[in-house]
């Protein structure tokens, strides 16, 4: 089983151009592995249904960084046991500072679609900029914060690809022991920890290649093209 997440790993990441070609060669390489292929991102079930298309997958995928699984076939979505009343009312709360406060809405915008968490693409401000100002002047008791190579993201306390990647497992029967975890940020590492196998792209953080088992020596697509080029030689 490949895991893999979707932002600088399938992609060069919002606002990108896909590269198309790429992406027809990476199609081809997954449907000839005999290891199946889900998504665990924290995009929301629109953008990983197009994904899906694109690529030819029907199964379940990790969405919104673990918040609830979406079967890209029968289209159906499963909450995660952790989102609660209490939970969604807090993100609205922390959402409703996020866009009326003028120290957010100049430099940050909220990504559209999202079902339960909150998801902030910076405006003339990197990344770590903008995670650190939400961290220093805001409350976030009872939400986590992590950030991708391209948005902040803000979700559900004990919602995570991690606990995600646990319960479709469970659900799914997926062994672990055997999986292959495909990321390249920090938010990527602790769905990648549980997994035997973890490998990354050249683009990925130091801290994702840090614990990397295979490195590319190309980025996103081209580089994830490698990886499973490596382990359907293993």
């Amino acid at each position: 089983m490949f895991i893999l997440d979707i932002d600088g790993c399938i992609t060069e990441g919002k606002g990108e151009e896909i590269d198309l070609i790429a992406l027809n060669q990476l199609k081809q390489r997954i449907h000839n592995t005999d290891k199946n292929t889900i998504l665990c991102t924290g995009r929301s079930a629109l953008y990983v249904e197009a994904i899906a298309q694109m690529l030819n997958l029907t199964n379940w995928c990790i969405c919104e960084n673990g918040a609830y699984i979406y079967h890209t076939g029968t289209e159906e979505i499963l909450y995660h046991p952790n989102i609660t009343p209490k939970t969604k009312q807090q993100l609205k709360g922390i959402q409703d500072i996020l866009t009326t406060s003028p120290q957010f809405t100049k430099i940050a915008e909220i990504e559209l679609g999202k079902e339960i968490c909150i998801s902030l693409n910076p405006i003339g401000i990197g990344i770590e900029a903008l995670y650190n100002l939400i961290l220093d002047n805001i409350d976030l008791k009872g939400v986590n914060i992590a950030h991708s190579t391209t948005a902040v993201d803000i979700t559900p306390l004990n919602i995570n690809k991690e606990k995600g990647l646990l319960w479709l497992s469970e659900k799914c029967n997926i062994n672990l022991n055997t999986a292959i975890a495909v990321g390249d940020s920090m938010g990527d590492i602790g769905f990648m920890s549980l997994c035997e196998n973890k490998a990354c792209p050249n683009n990925a953080s130091e801290q994702v290649k840090d614990i990397a088992d295979f490195i590319a020596t190309s980025n996103s697509t081209k580089g994830l093209i490698e990886i499973y080029k490596y382990y359907g030689l293993q």
